[in-house]
Parts: C-alpha cells; sequence; structure tokens
C-alpha cells in the first residue's frame, strides 16, 4: 500500500446530478474548492501523508490543478488511488466509495456545511457512517482531528452484498445483465 490518503473528489456543485436531480446547494463551486483546499493541507499537516485527489471522471483535466495547487490529482483510475491509499477520504456517496469498500480501506467522512452542503448531501454522510461504521470527522473551523479508525469487516461485507455485488452475480457488465434479464422475458 502507498504512504497517502485518497481523497474521492465527488464534483461538489458542479456534478451533473444536482442538474438533473433538481439539487440545490448554499455552496458555490470556488466556496467548495476553498474548503476542499483547505481540508487538505491541514490533514495532510496532521497526518504527515500527501493527499492523492482521485479526480471525479467528469472533471476537466487541469481544472482541480489550479485549485489544489501543490496536490497530486489523478484522472481515470480512481479504482487504483483508492486500492493503494492508507485511507480513503469521501464527503458524500460516489461509486469510487466501492472501490474502498471492495479494497477494505478504512473511510474517514469528512463534514462541513460547505461540503455538505444540500440535504441529500448530509444525509449521505450519515447513511454510509451507519452503513460502513466509518468515521466522521467534523473539519470545519481551523482545528480537527486526524483521520482515523479501522474497517469494520462485517459492516463492509454486508455493504458489498446489499448494494455492491452479490454472491452468484454474472461476471458481466449491468448492462449485459439487464439485456439478458429482458431477453428471458
Amino acid at each position: 500500500n502507498g504512504r497517502y490518503l485518497a481523497l474521492i473528489h465527488a464534483l461538489g456543485p458542479n456534478h451533473p446530478d444536482r442538474k438533473l436531480f433538481d439539487i440545490r446547494g448554499t455552496a458555490s463551486s470556488e466556496a467548495y474548492l476553498g474548503e476542499l483546499r483547505r481540508v487538505i493541507q491541514r490533514i495532510e499537516m496532521i497526518s504527515n501523508l500527501p493527499v492523492v485527489v482521485a479526480a471525479h471522471p467528469r472533471t476537466r483535466r487541469g481544472d482541480l490543478e489550479e485549485v489544489l495547487t501543490g496536490h497530486k490529482v489523478i484522472y481515470d483510475a480512481s479504482a487504483n488511488v483508492v486500492q493503494h491509499a492508507e485511507r480513503v477520504l469521501a464527503v458524500n456517496y460516489s461509486t469510487a466509495t466501492n472501490f474502498a469498500v471492495l479494497a477494505m480501506r478504512p473511510i474517514t467522512l469528512l463534514r462541513s456545511p460547505i461540503l455538505q452542503d444540500s440535504p441529500l448531501h448530509d444525509a449521505e454522510i450519515h447513511l454510509l457512517n451507519q452503513l460502513l461504521d466509518c468515521q466522521i470527522l467534523n473539519v470545519t473551523g481551523a482545528k480537527f482531528g486526524r483521520p482515523e479508525g479501522v474497517v469494520n469487516e462485517s459492516a463492509y461485507r454486508n455493504y458489498l452484498h446489499h448494494y455492491v455485488k452479490r454472491p452468484g452475480s454474472p461476471e458481466q457488465s449491468f448492462w449485459q445483465v439487464v439485456a439478458s434479464d429482458v431477453l428471458k422475458t
């Protein structure tokens, strides 16, 4: 495993689902990225580990480097970044959360009024905490604790079984499974 923490970048206010599902938040993109930068810098300082950002697949190359100057940003490799990290940091549910669960990496959920700027995203943090028994770290203000905690293997296995892949499921893509089921009817 690498000597770094992986941050799952979730696009924040710029996520296309916000427009699609009319999810309204209170934070601007600038405020969100500024908060992310502040939190990453603080976590690096208290953990003595670099934070590597696993960029959301819809992030344009170069957009994050402008704001997260000095931090490593990796595109199109979230599964790999998460798999080799010591710990995973997340601000809300993302498909990449599943990579952390599959790799049995401890997850720390970062919470602040800016990072979870809508009731939906605040609820996601609490639901993930309940399902995975992982740490919620309140990162509001200048001082906060360090990411810690361990993997609750039973909670992770239960999550995998109910939300990611059931044992005995076909080894096919989602669409292949759907097409096969449609053809059976």
